[in-house]
């Protein structure tokens, strides 16, 4: 078995890079598969594969779109649900990142699948580690979990660095001023974001007792004015999510306190 793997291992090194990571693909496509048709599930989806903070890259998408295809062509009968429909029904619904068990049990109960296939990507040295799971969208469990990895070839590597939509650059807070009189019996602050880019956004806190989600044109600047503190604490953290032609690009925590303002920042690179 030694001399197996060091024979397979040596082939691969000899594959060109492109053959190189096609192949691995596949052979995670054929697993993916084989582990899905363990389940019985045909009715499916595969979502765009996160980073460790929870970001879509263009490696995510690219992967997700490789296993779009193949699974069907894989004679198993599995009917897979497009992954543009998914990012249409995360954008239309506000969900957040898919990290979330229960936000992707429900991507999945309005997408009408049995099964999601979902991960992460992680980059470790001269490979991408593949983390798949496959959703029991019913019952809520996960099936099935595995790993794969993907030599880091130059193309990888661009797909790796790339962000599936705008990168921000500055995050800026300041708690300069007051909110609204009351602001300490109703425990309320200001939280303002300003567009800095060229593109248009759209900002949701992860907590409805912030506000809804804004829509932010370039230059424009919006403000949740009566965002309020849950808990008894003097401070709360929690999370803004941001999007972009439909797809989340940005995950950023903020610790906030009563009667403060806090200013955002954004700028494209």
């Amino acid at each position: 078995m030694k001399y197996a793997l060091i024979f397979i291992s040596m082939i691969s090194a000899c594959l060109p890079s492109n053959a190189q990571y096609e192949a691995q693909i596949k052979s995670i496509t054929q697993e993916i598969g084989n582990k899905v048709a363990e389940t019985g599930k045909k009715r499916i989806a595969v979502a765009d594969f996160m980073d460790a903070n929870g970001v879509v890259t263009k490696l995510g998408q690219f992967l997700s779109e490789e296993f779009n295809t193949a699974l069907p062509e894989s004679g198993q009968g599995f009917q897979v649900i497009d992954r543009s429909r998914l990012n249409d029904l995360m954008r239309e619904n506000k969900l957040g990142p898919l990290s979330d068990p229960e936000t992707a049990v429900k991507l999945g109960k309005l997408a009408g699948i049995e099964a999601l296939i979902y991960g992460t990507i992680t980059p470790l040295g001269e490979s991408v580690r593949v983390n798949i799971k496959i959703l029991d969208i019913q019952r809520a469990v996960i099936l099935r979990a595995f790993a794969g990895n993907i030599t880091r070839t130059a193309d990888i590597n661009t797909l790796l660095g790339a962000k599936a939509a705008i990168q921000v650059d500055d995050f800026d807070t300041s708690s300069n001023d007051k909110s609204s009189p009351d602001c300490g019996q109703k425990r309320t602050c200001t939280i303002c974001i300003t567009n800095k880019s060229e593109l248009t956004i759209e900002a949701k806190p992860s907590l409805n007792t912030i506000g809804k989600e804004i829509l932010l044109h370039p230059g424009e600047r919006k403000c949740w004015t009566q965002a309020q503190l849950s808990g008894t604490n003097d401070y709360l953290n929690t999370q803004l999510y941001y999007y972009q032609n439909r797809t989340l690009f940005k995950r950023e925590s903020i610790t906030i306190e009563p009667c403060k303002t806090y200013n955002l920042f954004f700028t494209k690179k």
